[in-house]
């Protein structure tokens, strides 16, 4: 079934399939389907959207992306859309799809806000983020290195 998502949607594709002693054909219309986060990478400015000492790439939220979100229980802060382990000596927790909503109390509105407020941490702080991950608020605590 992987080969439908592999051609073109407007093509047609003859499937053969057993059942039991019989044989089968179908045709079956291709399926162009994409990860939400694949989309919202697509959106992301790597040089806009990298915040190095957190070693992800984020979005601001706006109002098309809260359309593409509509389940958020809160919907602002920052989506994660992609990690940059390379650049992250930290182990934060973080995941593709995570919604940073505050760091250490401090609500969390932009990327930009998000950078400028890691870069004035020291190695050894202590760091709290209060994240949405599949519905579920939760935190994440880490020192920063």
């Amino acid at each position: 079934m992987a080969a439908l998502y592999l051609h073109p949607t407007d093509q047609l594709l003859k499937v053969d399939v057993m059942r039991g002693t019989d044989r089968l054909s179908l045709n079956v219309a291709a399926v162009q389907t994409r990860d939400r986060m694949d989309q919202l990478a697509d959106v992301g400015d790597p040089r806009k959207s990298h915040v190095g000492r957190l070693g992800i790439f984020g979005l601001d939220f706006d109002d098309e992306l809260r359309s593409m979100l509509p389940d958020l229980r809160i919907s602002s802060g920052v989506i994660v859309i992609g990690l940059a382990p390379q650049f992250n000596s930290v182990n934060t927790g973080l995941r593709t799809g995570d919604v940073i909503h505050t760091l250490n109390r401090t609500p969390i509105e932009s990327v930009e806000q998000l950078r400028s407020a890691v870069a004035q941490f020291k190695a050894g702080d202590p760091v709290v983020l209060r994240i949405e991950r599949q519905g579920q608020l939760q935190y994440l605590a880490f020192e920063m290195e």
